[in-house]
């Protein structure tokens, strides 16, 4: 399944399938998807101009690029054509900072592996989920040596996590700040009556706690305040799991 759009190159589309059936041999179910990007896409190409394809993962780097360079060589030798791979994993992939990224995500053709959109969408939200356990259990770890800014600071990580989780995995999409995923937490779920005010109220308010630990070096950070947003960890992530089976 691949994204709408319709490249410059109409090979386009024979070149990332055959590149994509290799990458499905070699990493499974950790390949997510293929973007097929650059002038063969965009416009421009010339007859020996390159394709340009990502990799995103949910595997080491290591064995991305390994599993890019096999494919590439394998995909090129057969369609007797230039195949330029880059690996970059979901989270990198998710980083709109970087300006390849964010022109790929808007420009780019993405081809999904098993299942399409939906299912790399739950997918990082299990690995998502993951990681709000380990940095709660990290929480707890400082709690126990009343380092409580760093409880506050992990706690609401985790607590963060599990909310952008459960949102990829009911479809929608995560916002870019602290903020914005408060404040879509808040249309999503609680505005429409979909869980409690004080879920809502309890996030809103670990965000304030977590600014304060984080970037005020003169705040008292309190057992109280780290135990506040400790309660959100918890509680978001048992949410996470509910949903998530």
């Amino acid at each position: 399944m691949r994204s709408k759009g319709k490249p410059a190159d109409l090979s386009v589309e024979k070149v990332v399938k055959r590149f994509m059936k290799e990458v499905k041999r070699i990493l499974g179910n950790k390949a997510v998807a293929v973007v097929a990007f650059g002038s063969r896409v965009w416009g421009g190409y010339k007859n020996k101009s390159d394709y340009d394809l990502i990799v995103i993962h949910r595997t080491s780097q290591r064995e991305a690029e390994e599993a890019a360079a096999e494919a590439s060589l394998i995909a090129s030798a057969e369609l007797r054509v230039g195949i330029e791979p880059i690996a970059l994993s979901l989270c990198e992939y998710k980083d709109n900072s970087r300006y390849l990224v964010a022109r790929c995500k808007k420009n780019g053709l993405t081809f999904y592996f098993n299942g399409g959109e939906t299912e790399a969408k739950r997918n990082e939200a299990v690995d998502m989920l993951m990681l709000a356990e380990e940095f709660l259990e990290v929480s707890k770890l400082l709690l126990r040596f009343k380092m409580y800014r760093g409880v506050v600071d992990e706690a609401y990580n985790a607590a963060e996590l599990a909310v952008k989780a459960l949102m990829l995995w009911d479809g929608y999409d995560i916002p870019g700040s602290h903020g914005g995923v408060v404040g879509e937490f808040g249309r999503l779920y609680v505005i429409t009556g979909r869980m409690d005010r004080s879920l809502g109220r309890l996030l809103s308010i670990s965000l304030v706690k977590r600014n304060r630990a984080r970037y005020d070096a003169r705040a008292e950070i309190k057992e109280e305040d780290a135990k506040t947003v400790l309660r959100a960890a918890e509680e978001f992530i048992k949410i996470a799991k509910q949903r998530i089976k």
